[in-house]
């Protein structure tokens, strides 16, 4: 939802191609950080979504006031409350649990890195598909 009201501003507006990527990626750490009350998260987030791998570091200041402002309005102004979470059980630190926590990190980054590609693919094909940009 924050995406698109990016999009529409963007349209309203007619802004340059910089500011329409940094409004995006406001966009969605704003949604982001309303949604989940993790308002730095967000930030990333929405910095990663649109650059992909490529951090604009010009994009974190008003993507981290945007997404610190969609928490307050949802916990302050509206009243919602987030889910807490709380550790209750922290797990002894051993050499196995070491080891199984480093494959779970290579494992979740090569998804991950799976996943920016897949994407980027889609996103090669629907362009050469239709003609348009995305």
């Amino acid at each position: 939802m924050g995406e698109s009201v990016a999009a529409a501003v963007n349209k309203f507006f007619k802004v340059n191609k910089l500011d329409k990527k940094i409004l995006m990626m406001s966009g969605i750490s704003a949604g982001f950080g309303a949604a989940f009350g993790a308002p730095i998260a967000g930030t990333v987030f929405g910095m990663e979504m649109v650059a992909m791998g490529k951090l604009k570091l010009e994009a974190f200041v008003p993507c981290l006031t945007a997404s610190f402002v969609g928490h307050y309005l949802t916990t302050v102004a509206w009243g919602h409350k987030h889910e807490e979470f709380i550790i209750q059980i922290v797990p002894k630190i051993t050499i196995t649990t070491f080891i199984i926590v480093i494959l779970l990190s290579v494992l979740f980054s090569l998804i991950s890195v799976l996943y920016c590609q897949l994407r980027h693919e889609i996103e090669k094909y629907l362009i050469k598909f239709s003609g348009k940009t995305i």
